[in-house]
């Protein structure tokens, strides 16, 4: 079952949101699920929340992102330190985006006017390694994020050092990205003297070691 959470943040990261998602061709939901996918892999003490509640003000933009039972069980089981649940990730988000929004951009800079980026979406199939996709598609669904936007953010942001991968119950994967990321795999995998295929298999290669899938 799908829910919905609310998340307030204020306007600097909300436009910084919205413009990364723009960049990636995904919606600022999936961008915020991808924080908090790695906000929850630290310690989130009353000390930190403190800390960033002087920090970090104005939290007036609400965005709701869709989650499931299970990762929705997890949020709730934290500690909020007696604040709402959308006051108290939206300043958990605000505070990632002012510490890691850089990598969320690679070497590129984030454009002023997200009308620059192209809404248009290209679909992509290949085939994959069975069970890595399983792993990956499991991951995704326990985190609440789109595999098109964790692969996106890959291509985008990531450095690759994964040269090989191997295969052996073949299986299908289909995926939409936005035109930036259909471009930039294009560029990449013609930089590597690979095909597109290849190149995004070796992406996904990469995702699971870096998440010990």
């Amino acid at each position: 079952m799908q829910l919905q959470i609310s998340v307030l943040v204020n306007k600097e990261i909300n436009e910084v949101i919205s413009r990364l998602a723009k960049r990636m061709g995904t919606s600022k939901r999936n961008i915020i699920s991808l924080a908090l996918s790695n906000i929850l892999k630290g310690e989130i003490t009353r000390k930190k929340v403190d800390q960033i509640k002087m920090d970090i003000h104005g939290l007036t933009h609400a965005t709701n992102i869709t989650v499931n039972q299970q990762f929705k069980d997890r949020l709730d089981q934290l500690d909020h330190f007696g604040l709402s649940r959308r006051r108290f990730f939206g300043l958990l988000v605000c505070d990632y985006f002012y510490k890691h929004s850089h990598e969320f951009l690679g070497e590129d800079i984030l454009k002023e006017d997200a009308t620059i980026y192209s809404a248009t979406k290209a679909n992509v199939q290949i085939t994959i390694d069975k069970t890595i996709k399983n792993k990956l598609m499991k991951y995704c669904t326990e985190n609440a994020i789109s595999l098109n936007s964790l692969i996106a953010h890959y291509v985008m942001n990531k450095t690759l050092t994964v040269k090989s991968f191997h295969t052996t119950n073949k299986d299908f994967l289909h995926l939409t990205f936005g035109e930036e990321v259909k471009e930039q795999i294009q560029d990449n995998a013609e930089e590597m003297n690979m095909s597109e295929r290849y190149y995004l298999n070796l992406i996904m290669a990469q995702i699971s070691i870096d998440l010990g899938l």
